[in-house]
């Protein structure tokens, strides 16, 4: 019996790394789904009360680069149809803005401000958190190789206020990313990973980077076939606290989202999440190097891809807008020179050398 049984652990642990090894990963130039540094006729076009869309098109890049294109369904088919959503509000209390470099005036950046929170709860008179997102959805195929490319900007008058918040900051994300995302249709079984901002009590301490991973459960209602909740639980996630987050500098911030579950399996590869920071004229940072998983870990559909996600994100809780209010001082940050690929893989040896981890039998497990 103990020979078999040892037999048995062998033949799957050799077969467990034959199928993490079957496909190995190398940096690819992957293909292009937009490109913007929203130059050229680039404008804010309002399409509702809630949503605003980017129009025209920046022919200082190269194409896919028009944000009418990319903001009608079906434009750009394969990097999903782009708005900007506030949920709530009108533009005394949130906005985005096309608006000039504060470190460049002949260059154009795009600027999200909330001057105080914006979003309230069907029936209820005071709003209860504070939104501005950039959102894409109906990515048609879904990208299972997700690469992402923006800059972002953080000013100081913005956050030498923020810094004295006198709680830790928990919830405030730049970036989510939904594998099934839980509204609309009855999803199955959703995921998202958001990228977000972080900060420790105290004037003294620094502002961090932070990704999490949650998996959804879903309760119905008394008919057993309409959603009422959406129930996340956190499966990983971690800050990194050795970058600090400089004020009035651009920094170029990188993902790579690679569709997947906590083990490789031979007809796909295992989940994992890649993020990089480089301020201005400054080495390049590698923040998070995760092989996680990038799905619902008890998934029970084969995995189709990113088809909703927000690459610019501004999504805090109302307290947070509130103190600044008290402070006179709106909640600003920048984007410029946004880039989305499918099948980019990022020419980094740490990356690759990760991608190409084997795994054990006993890793295979988690």
């Amino acid at each position: 019996m103990k020979l078999i049984a040892g037999l048995l652990i062998i033949s799957l642990s050799c077969a467990a790394n034959k199928a993490d090894t079957v496909a190995p990963f190398k940096a690819s130039q992957g293909i292009l789904l937009f490109n913007s540094g929203f130059e050229g006729d680039t404008y804010v076009s309002i399409a509702s009360a809630q949503i605003e869309k980017l129009a025209g098109a920046d022919h200082t890049v190269e194409a896919p680069n028009n944000w009418t294109t990319f903001c009608t369904k079906g434009g750009y088919p394969a990097a999903g149809n782009f708005s900007i959503f506030y949920e709530g509000g009108d533009s005394t209390k949130r906005k985005a803005r096309l608006v000039k470099d504060p470190k460049n005036s002949m260059n154009t950046v795009l600027k999200f401000t909330v001057y105080e929170a914006n979003v309230v709860k069907e029936g209820e008179a005071d709003p209860y958190k504070t939104r501005i997102q950039g959102q894409v959805s109906n990515t048609a195929p879904g990208i299972k190789k997700y690469y992402q490319s923006v800059k972002m900007y953080f000013p100081s008058a913005t956050m030498n206020v923020l810094k004295n918040y006198p709680e830790n900051i928990t919830w405030f994300s730049l970036a989510e990313f939904w594998n099934n995302a839980a509204w609309g249709n009855v999803p199955k079984d959703p995921y998202r990973l958001t990228v977000g901002m972080g900060h420790k009590a105290g004037g003294a301490n620094p502002f961090y980077f932070h990704f999490s991973c949650d998996k959804y459960a879903i309760q119905f209602k008394a008919d057993g076939k309409t959603p009422e909740k959406y129930i996340p639980t956190k499966i990983a996630g971690r800050g990194n606290e050795i970058f600090s987050i400089p004020f009035d500098t651009w920094l170029t911030v990188e993902y790579y989202y690679q569709e997947g579950n906590w083990a490789a399996f031979s007809t796909r590869p295992a989940g994992h999440f890649y993020m990089s920071v480089q301020p201005e004229g400054k080495p390049k940072i590698i923040l998070f190097n995760e092989r996680v998983a990038t799905i619902h870990p008890d998934e029970t559909v084969p995995p189709d891809g990113l088809t909703s996600y927000h690459p610019l994100k501004f999504y805090t809780n109302k307290q947070i807008a509130m103190y600044m209010k008290a402070n006179h001082t709106p909640l600003e940050m920048m984007w410029d020179d946004l880039k989305i690929y499918n099948d980019r893989v990022p020419d980094d040896a740490a990356l690759i050398a990760e991608l190409n981890k084997p795994l054990t039998f006993y890793q295979r497990l988690k």
